[in-house]
């Protein structure tokens, strides 16, 4: 990806021999994400949100995570360049996903934005 803290970051937690435990790794590369690719964040969450609309639970709750960690380590002064009413508005309805796990999951990351 281009950033040395990244590629360490994933060597840490892609051991072979430990379990990959998931939210920890996403928390991780997002609040490298934010500091390393800040001009990038947009549109990573921007393509995040694209997937609320996927026929698969999984990859709506991934997106819902993904969203929720990166916009939670994202440093205020970098929050402006977020389309943050288009991004909750987006959230808001994946809490009326069918899915139980989908629900859960998009609460847990509305849960990180206490900072918006």
């Amino acid at each position: 990806m281009g950033s040395v803290k990244v590629n360490e970051m994933f060597q840490k937690h892609l051991d072979p021999d430990a379990p990959l435990l998931y939210p920890d790794f996403l928390n991780d590369l997002c609040k490298h994400v934010v500091i390393d690719f800040k001009d990038k964040v947009n549109f990573y969450v921007m393509g995040a949100v694209s997937f609320f609309k996927s026929s698969w639970s999984q990859v709506k709750c991934n997106a819902a995570l993904l969203v929720g960690y990166m916009l939670g380590n994202l440093p205020p002064e970098y929050s402006s360049v977020i389309s943050k009413e288009h991004i909750c508005e987006a959230l808001i309805l994946l809490l009326k996903d069918p899915s139980a796990e989908v629900r859960i999951n998009t609460a847990e990351a509305m849960s990180l934005l206490h900072g918006y």
